[in-house]
């Protein structure tokens, strides 16, 4: 109801919360979703923190692994404007891969590589 110091900035109509809540492609959803792993998966809260050397796709992404006794989890950004192939080596053998977050176009990796969309994160629970 009042007078603001500073003119809203453009886009005010669709970039809030009212509009983004029920989208979930929202930046809001993708926001709330990663919240919502990180409070289910202990390894993202108290985990070790591992980073994880890549050789291709090194230069545009990058990798980590938090573990805890019970729990492994792969997290991997690609910061390229374009697709990335990328491989890695584990310092332990991955059973399987189940992918916990996926921006869209993000699957499951094949052995130990994946090509990740621009700009793309995934989030993998490791079994052994």
């Amino acid at each position: 109801a009042g007078v603001p110091w500073f003119r809203f900035a453009p886009g005010r109509d669709s970039a809030n919360v009212a509009a983004q809540t029920d989208d979930p492609q929202s930046l809001l959803s993708r926001y709330r979703n990663l919240i919502r792993l990180r409070r289910h998966n202990p390894a993202l809260t108290s985990g070790e923190l591992d980073m994880v050397s890549l050789q291709d796709g090194g230069r545009t992404a990058v990798a980590y692994l938090r573990t805890t006794e019970t729990q492994r989890i792969l997290v991997m950004h690609n910061l390229a404007a374009d697709p990335a192939t990328v491989s890695w080596t584990m310092p332990e053998a991955v059973g399987s891969y189940e992918l916990l977050f996926g921006d869209r176009g993000v699957g499951l990796p094949a052995g130990d590589a994946i090509t990740l969309p621009a700009r793309s994160t995934a989030v993998w629970s490791l079994e052994r």
